[in-house]
């Protein structure tokens, strides 16, 4: 049951974590198409696609952001996990001996 409830924990992780890469993603690029728009309609240059190009960028710069940070609580959890492994493993063999 315990490994069931790790794992069910770990599937929500993983779900909140693409909902939130997807929302990063699209929030700057629909904020800067609305400027860009915006901006066109009152002053009348081409200013859409420079926007959403900076909305893109903006975007990927979050996911980048977002991927890594997850990456490194991933890699910090194994190691614990690994860590604690180790140590049991000691202090079963010190009992041995």
């Amino acid at each position: 049951m315990n490994i069931k409830k790790k794992y069910n924990k770990e599937v929500y992780k993983n779900f909140a974590l693409i909902t939130q890469i997807g929302i990063s993603m699209m929030t700057p690029i629909f904020l800067m198409l609305m400027t860009g728009l915006y901006l066109e309609k009152k002053t009348g240059w081409f200013l859409t696609v420079p926007c959403m190009i900076l909305g893109f960028l903006a975007g990927f710069r979050n996911v980048y952001i977002l991927t890594v940070k997850a990456a490194k609580s991933g890699r910090n959890k194994e190691m614990e996990e690994e860590k604690r492994l180790v140590d049991e493993a000691i202090e079963k063999w010190n009992k041995v001996k």
